[in-house]
């Protein structure tokens, strides 16, 4: 799972490109949830035509109601979007589908992602040196199982980077102390987010 890392930088996504990116991800929800229809990917400006991974998560009062996305630059990130805002909608199997009704108070949170890079050490320690909380967001890797915590979350949840590992683990369905597993591979990424104002 080595990615190059892309030519832009996420300083190059600017708040109006997140703000047309969250529009276009609401009208990929209203069109999908009232007809079925699937809308085309957002192209313009030609950032979005760069591969990127993104994730989509949907809050409704302030609660999680819907995550999912894509962490490795798979697609195109216009492309990305589409498919992350209506998978986190329908498709994340701790929710029941979200209602065209429900969407009017739902907030759409999007976070676009540097390709996970693994976290090379020497003793399992060094985890707690080399991740920043706030910075990093991390994919655990163990036994053909995974788990992946966005950068915001130890934030949300005020965790010690020690917890994020554990919770982390927990995210993938392994135990929490198998960080310091030898055998385990831990990547860590960074995201920015764009966010609608609260409903």
């Amino acid at each position: 799972m080595n990615y190059i890392l892309m030519p832009i930088q996420l300083n190059d996504y600017t708040a109006e490109l997140g703000n047309l990116m969250v529009i276009y991800a609401r009208k990929a929800l209203e069109e999908y949830l009232l007809e079925r229809k699937v809308v085309t990917a957002l192209t313009k400006p030609p950032i979005l035509k760069e591969n990127a991974g993104i994730f989509c998560t949907l809050k409704l009062n302030q609660q999680l109601r819907g995550c999912i996305g894509y962490p490795n630059p798979h697609f195109p990130l216009g492309e990305a979007l589409v498919k992350a805002s209506i998978q986190s909608a329908v498709h994340d199997h701790r929710f029941e589908p979200i209602t065209y009704k429900e969407l009017e108070k739902i907030v759409i949170e999007l976070t676009v992602l540097t390709p996970p890079q693994l976290i090379e050490i020497s003793d399992p320690m060094d985890y707690l040196e080399k991740i920043i909380l706030g910075r990093d967001g991390l994919i655990v890797e163990f036994n053909h199982k995974r788990g992946l915590l966005l950068p915001q979350v130890p934030i949300e949840q005020n965790w010690t980077i020690e917890q994020f590992l554990e919770y982390t683990c927990m995210k993938a369905g392994i135990l929490p102390h198998l960080w310091k597993d030898p055998e385990i591979k831990i990547y860590s990424f960074k995201g920015i987010i764009f966010k609608e104002n609260q409903r």
